[in-house]
């Protein structure tokens, strides 16, 4: 596929021709999710269809895979992908889009798993008993593309060194911040 991307104020619009992506099944990548071993991470988007991703998602909990799903581009997700999804890490337009509640509440919902991010701000989270807002980091913004997607990269890796999540985060808004 293609994507052709706009720039205007320190912001892009992103139009996408699918192509190949649409063409991605369960089936076709099986065989590559019998090769993940308890603990390893997966990581997801929303490039690829739904029922690919709900598959991928519900396969990784039924086998102890750890996996982040990054909601962009945006598209309504069911709420059984959202419950198979150990980590959910929306913007925050992903995020006034997907809950049509408060940013609060939807926090509190999925404790530990939703983590929205801000921008430079950062990033925001509910630990099961406070909202943390882990500081993000100031940059001369050129162009934001890519900034999500270095965000959930950066989480990963994080994560798979057995970074608490505030720090995984850390790493994550670092990484974003050199990416834009």
């Amino acid at each position: 596929g293609t994507a052709h991307i706009t720039l205007a104020d320190n912001d892009n619009s992103i139009i996408v021709v699918p192509s190949a992506n649409n063409e991605v099944t369960f089936r076709n990548i099986k065989d590559q999710l019998a090769q993940l071993e308890e603990g390893d991470i997966v990581l997801l988007q929303q490039e690829i269809p739904a029922d690919t991703v709900a598959r991928v998602l519900a396969y990784c909990k039924q086998h102890g895979v750890i996996s982040i799903l990054n909601p962009a581009p945006y598209r309504d997700i069911d709420e059984a992908v959202i419950e198979n999804a150990d980590y959910l890490t929306p913007n925050e337009t992903e995020s006034a889009a997907l809950f049509k509640e408060d940013l609060d509440e939807a926090l509190e919902r999925y404790p530990n798993k939703l983590i929205v991010t801000i921008g430079d701000k950062g990033a925001r989270y509910f630990n099961g008993e406070n909202h943390v807002t882990v500081k993000g980091f100031k940059r001369d913004v050129k162009d934001t593309t890519g900034a999500g997607d270095t965000f959930n990269g950066a989480l990963a890796v994080g994560l798979q060194k057995g970074f608490a999540l505030d720090k995984a985060i850390e790493l994550a808004n670092l990484a974003a911040s050199y990416s834009v």
